[in-house]
């Protein structure tokens, strides 16, 4: 079975919404050894479900709480699956995040801040 699979990211995605749920963490690769977390978000109609991806983002993420309001700065990842026989493509997205600024109920802000960026297509990433 032949699939052809391409990726493509945007930088800056900015969402102000309240954290609703915090799933637990999952561990992929090889040996289990990278880290994502997922955090599902409301604003307005639809939630939104944002991945905080390795060790800095688990850390991030670590700050987050249900209830409070954050806004998040993300990666918007695309993407295409097409098997060869087929002309349709399917799209597949995702939102990581790179930096959050945490408003507590309490109209506090605390800022949390990636030193390193999570997203997809980094040019540091090895593969």
């Amino acid at each position: 079975l032949n699939l052809i699979l391409e990726r493509r990211t945007m930088k800056g995605i900015k969402l102000t919404a309240e954290v609703a749920e915090i799933r637990e963490l999952k561990h992929f690769g090889k040996n289990s050894d990278f880290p994502v977390q997922t955090v599902i978000v409301n604003r307005g109609t639809y939630p939104y479900e944002i991945k905080f991806a390795g060790d800095d983002g688990i850390a991030m993420c670590a700050k987050l709480g249900v209830g409070d309001q954050a806004e998040f700065e993300c990666t918007l990842g695309c993407r295409e699956w097409k098997k060869p026989d087929m002309d349709e493509s399917k799209y597949f997205y995702s939102l990581e995040c790179d930096v959050v600024l945490v408003t507590t109920k309490a109209g506090q802000k605390e800022p949390v801040v990636n030193p390193q960026p999570v997203g997809v297509g980094d040019a540091d990433i090895p593969f």
